[in-house]
């Protein structure tokens, strides 16, 4: 099958293969052509002059970048030293985050303060209670359920009915199991099949 599959591609190759390549090697000679074009205007243009112009526009245009920079920051270091500005900037962060450190300060000492005026041991002490009780409320809800529990079996009776369900449904469904086994045990595919 897979002979004549490719029959008509060998059949079409043989008549018409020896055009493709011809026009494979006639492209790939015009294009190398073009290229070797390119090329040689690319180095009469590069070599006559305007190579040399070319790379020292580029260095022109990294030494105005430089001096850029050192105009911006002789014009920054300047302002810096007048006056003593620079100096006065760094007094100011730093007597901004010392008055920061203060209040903080402050805050934290009037905490201590009124904490330690007996209300941080009230709070603690209601805190602490407040735990208690919820566990005495679990543990009682616990103990009284368990009393209703056992009062007269009605713990066993409670289970003995939800058991009962499930036995009733499971029962079922063996039933039902045993019916599907019984049906396919007869059943003939012998039709079905021929």
């Amino acid at each position: 099958v897979m002979k004549d599959f490719f029959k008509p591609f060998q059949d079409a190759w043989k008549k018409q293969g020896q055009n493709v390549m011809s026009a494979w090697k006639y492209a790939l000679g015009e294009v190398t052509g073009l290229v070797s074009s390119i090329g040689k205007s690319f180095m009469e243009v590069w070599t006559n002059g305007t190579g040399q112009k070319f790379i020292e526009n580029l260095l022109l245009l990294l030494a105005d970048v430089l001096n850029i920079i050192g105009d911006i920051s002789k014009a920054f270091k300047d302002a810096w030293n007048e006056d003593g500005r620079g100096t006065a900037l760094i007094q100011s962060v730093f007597d901004m985050f010392n008055r920061i450190l203060e209040i903080l300060h402050s805050i934290a000492k009037a905490f201590r303060e009124a904490w330690n005026d007996g209300t941080g041991k009230s709070i603690s002490a209601n805190l602490l209670e407040i735990f208690t009780n919820i566990f005495n409320t679990v543990g009682n809800l616990a103990s009284q359920f368990k009393k209703a529990w056992d009062t007269g079996g009605l713990g066993k009776e409670i289970f003995s009915i939800i058991l009962g369900i499930i036995n009733d449904i499971l029962g079922h469904i063996n039933n039902m199991a045993k019916a599907t086994a019984d049906w396919a045990k007869t059943l003939d595919f012998t039709p079905l099949l021929n």
